[in-house]
C-alpha cells in the first residue's frame, strides 16, 4: 500500500514532473496531502500539472486545492508577506520569489502594468491583497475546479476522509516535534484505501523524521 520516493529536487518544474508521472497511473478518487499547504515549492509544482507546463508529455490534470478561494489567497498574502505601504520595487522584489505560481504572475503584471500606465510608485497592503484575491478568483475560474477528481489539501484537511489513492508530498518546510511529524505522516498514509506514494523534498530527507528514528 505504501511506496516511499525520495525526490531529491528544490525547483517545482522537477517536483512537477515527478507528481505528473505518479497521477497518469490513473484513479478517479486521488488526494495530494502535504503538511504545508504554504509551500510555494508545491503550489508552483501543483500549478504547474494543472496548467501543462513543463517539457514533458502528459495532459493538464484537473487538481483543486481546497480550502475555497478566500482561504487560499489569506495563505498565498501570507507567504508573501507584503508590508503596510511599498514601494513598486520592494513590492516586486517580493513578487518575484514566488513567480512559479501562476496567480503570482498575474499580481506582478498587473503591478507592473499600473506603475508603467499610470506611474504608482508606493503600493498598500489592502491594494495588494485585492489583486491577490482577484487572480485566485480568475484562476479558479479558467482552471478545472468543477471538473476536478484529484484533491489537493493539507494533511489536517484530510482528517477522517479515504481516497483510493493518496500521493503524499513532504517538503523541508515541515514544522513540529519528530513525533508530531510520525503522526502526521501517519494520517497521510492512512488515507489511502489502495495505494499510498510520498514523495519527499530535499536530500537526505529519508534518513531523519518521519521516516527514521531519531
Amino acid at each position: 500500500m505504501d511506496h516511499s520516493d525520495e525526490a531529491a529536487q528544490a525547483k517545482p518544474a522537477l517536483l512537477a514532473w515527478n507528481l505528473a508521472f505518479q497521477l497518469r497511473r490513473g484513479s478517479d478518487d486521488v488526494a495530494i496531502l502535504t503538511p504545508d499547504s504554504k509551500n510555494t515549492i508545491i503550489r508552483g509544482a501543483i500549478n504547474s500539472v494543472i496548467e501543462k507546463q513543463g517539457p514533458w508529455p502528459h495532459n493538464a490534470f484537473p487538481i483543486s486545492w481546497e480550502g475555497g478561494d478566500n482561504s487560499i489567497a489569506e495563505e498565498l498574502t501570507e507567504a508573501i508577506g507584503f508590508p503596510a505601504s511599498a514601494s513598486y520595487g520592494e513590492v516586486c522584489a517580493l513578487l518575484e520569489k514566488h513567480l512559479a505560481l501562476p496567480t503570482v504572475n498575474s499580481v506582478d503584471r498587473r503591478v507592473r502594468r499600473l506603475h508603467r500606465v499610470t506611474g504608482q510608485s508606493e503600493f498598500e497592503k489592502d491594494q495588494l491583497v485585492s489583486f491577490v484575491s482577484d487572480a485566485v478568483r480568475t484562476n479558479t475560474r479558467l482552471g478545472f475546479k468543477q471538473r476536478a477528481k484529484i484533491n489537493a489539501m493539507s494533511i489536517h484537511g484530510a482528517k477522517n476522509r479515504e481516497f483510493d489513492r493518496v500521493i503524499v508530498l513532504w517538503p523541508q518546510s515541515a514544522t513540529g516535534s519528530d513525533e508530531h511529524k510520525r503522526r502526521l505522516l501517519y494520517n497521510a498514509i492512512t488515507r489511502a484505501k489502495s495505494h499510498c506514494t510520498i514523495i519527499v523534498l530535499g536530500n537526505g530527507r529519508l534518513n531523519s523524521a518521519p521516516f527514521a528514528q531519531s
